[in-house]
């Protein structure tokens, strides 16, 4: 290889950097965001298709945004939402150029509250927004969380630790979780909270238990008194048995001494 072949080599390298160049763009909340594809030398990118994440995005589908690709290759994105941040390739006649949309960290809200019984298991996914891909931190009533063997943390949707479980929850587990997701970009951080409440897993008997008792002592009360007020009808009846046999002897007494003495 020649001296000149060298050059000529150097360049296609040259052009090819040229077309190849990164374009930052920061996310506005339902602004529409322009993505250039055109090399630094001015031309543009005729022939132009986008791809984020190796799809098409003519088959992305994000609510209510819409993408368009213009004449001079550039990509439009009217309606846009913290979701499409990325990176964006964009293939044309130039050659290849990658397009990245910036957004800060946001921690998707989810349920505040969260009622389990012991021995039930605890999974808790949350879903986070942004790029670059922010990092997830769990932390129990501000205590940070790390994984063992109670905690659970695994991958969700591409960003790792974002689902956290408990295999079988018990009374210790109780208290306020919080999912906080941050950017090495970005000085803010997002955060969202859950209060996990555990009760015992007999709870749902107490309620019949406590009629139960209600009802062996109510019986207990009853049966007291049934053999208290029989005794009482006992004594009385006997009471009343001694009183007339009493009657009777007296009687008895009263007609054997007029039998004795006719006179009286």
């Amino acid at each position: 290889m020649d001296q000149k072949d060298k050059l000529q080599i150097c360049a296609q390298l040259l052009l090819l950097l040229a077309a190849v160049t990164i374009q930052d763009v920061e996310f506005m909340y339902k602004e529409t965001l322009l993505l250039n594809c055109n090399g630094t030398d001015g031309t543009n990118g005729t022939n132009a298709t986008w791809w984020k994440d190796s799809i098409s995005v003519i088959k992305l589908n994000y609510d209510g945004v819409e993408f368009e690709t213009l004449a001079n290759g550039s990509l439009q994105i009217k309606n846009a939402i913290r979701d499409i941040a990325g990176v964006y390739t964009c293939q044309c006649d130039c050659g290849n150029k990658t397009a990245t949309i910036y957004a800060a960290a946001k921690v998707v809200p989810f349920e505040t509250s969260m009622n389990l019984e012991q021995g039930d298991m605890l999974n808790i996914t949350c879903r986070v927004l942004g790029y670059p891909l922010p990092s997830i931190t769990w932390l129990k009533d501000g205590i940070e969380l790390h994984l063992d063997s109670r905690y659970q943390l695994s991958e969700f949707s591409g960003f790792p630790n974002a689902s956290l479980a408990i295999k079988s929850v018990d009374f210790g587990d109780a208290g306020v979780y919080t999912c906080q997701a941050s950017s090495s970009r970005y000085n803010i951080s997002s955060s969202e909270t859950i209060i996990i409440r555990v009760k015992d897993k007999l709870a749902p008997l107490w309620p019949l238990l406590g009629i139960v008792v209600e009802v062996v002592v109510l019986s207990v009360i009853i049966f007291v008194f049934e053999k208290k007020g029989n005794r009482i009808s006992n004594t009385e009846e006997d009471d009343s048995k001694e009183s007339t046999t009493k009657e009777k002897k007296s009687k008895g007494v009263r007609h054997r001494g007029n039998a004795n003495n006719p006179k009286s």
